[in-house]
């Protein structure tokens, strides 16, 4: 029996298109083929599979930028400037051996770069239909919306037994102070003007009581090499989950991931329901877990 004849099968007692029919067994077949691949390595997506010193070269470089406020002031001016100005690459930061990449996100055709995509239109109207889908009332409904639910499984997160963030550990004395965390402004921070601050964190926390996760995006200001502050407004899931785990006496386990898919960076800092989890989101920008 072939998995034509199985969808046929279904659309026949279910009453469903033989194209939907046909997209359920194939899903089903799908899951069956990652259960026995559960646990290789991620591949990570957008900007061209994240050849961003190539694209950063070909629309604008600057390899020689120390002084921390000088590349605030050089990305400041270069995200001003028409249409969003170009991608930078400083190659040698001062006090630091590792490069920064900024303006990244600054232009609809880079935009569409990091998300894979021919025009934002397209993601927009992909967004605004899952966002304004009515919750189903009838037998019926739920029957109609269930094409819908069997795509976005396509999308769910799923667990690996390595990434590219667990290539390097250091367990016994992390130092902060080795990554070029950028002052922006010439009075940010504390009373000395020491305040540095990394601006596009990817935050993990969960709610103690429901145990759903958060992905969310806040800026954390380091104290020293070993310390760090989180700023976030009182709204905030994060900050939500933090005051929940305040009253329950015990500390808040918490996860920052800086770089990454930009599709998860921007689902980081996208106003999305708390009942939609960032990681299907990022899934469902990119089509792929």
């Amino acid at each position: 029996m072939t998995k034509a004849d199985i969808a046929d099968a279904i659309f026949a007692k279910v009453g469903l298109s033989k194209k939907e029919a046909r997209d359920i067994i194939e899903i089903i077949f799908d899951t069956l083929k990652q259960a026995f691949k559960e646990g290789e390595s991620v591949k990570v997506s957008g900007f061209g599979t994240f050849h961003v010193r190539k694209k950063a070269a070909r629309m604008g470089r600057n390899p020689k930028t120390g002084e921390d406020l000088e590349i605030s002031e050089i990305t400041d001016r270069m995200s001003k400037s028409p249409n969003g100005g170009k991608a930078l690459f400083f190659e040698n930061v001062k006090g630091s051996s590792f490069p920064v990449a900024a303006n990244l996100f600054g232009s609809f055709e880079r935009m569409c770069l990091a998300l894979e995509v021919s025009k934002l239109d397209d993601v927009a109207k992909r967004i605004e239909d899952l966002l304004n889908q009515a919750p189903p009332k009838t037998f019926l409904e739920k029957i109609a919306m269930l094409p819908k639910l069997i795509e976005l499984s396509k999308y769910l997160p799923k667990y690996v037994k390595s990434a590219p963030c667990q290539e390097v550990i250091e367990k016994d004395n992390p130092d902060l102070s080795k990554f070029p965390i950028i002052k922006c402004w010439p009075h940010d921070g504390q009373a000395e003007d020491e305040g540095r601050f990394i601006t596009l964190p990817m935050v993990f926390t969960k709610d103690p009581e429901t145990g759903r996760p958060n992905c969310g995006m806040y800026s954390i200001h380091i104290y020293d090499k070993k310390t760090t502050g989180m700023h976030w407004h009182i709204h905030k899931d994060g900050a939500r989950h933090y005051e929940k785990y305040k009253k329950l006496g015990t500390r808040m386990p918490a996860a920052i991931a800086v770089g990454g898919d930009p599709a998860v960076i921007y689902s980081a800092s996208a106003p999305l329901p708390e009942a939609i989890d960032e990681m299907l989101f990022a899934g469902f920008l990119r089509e792929s877990p």
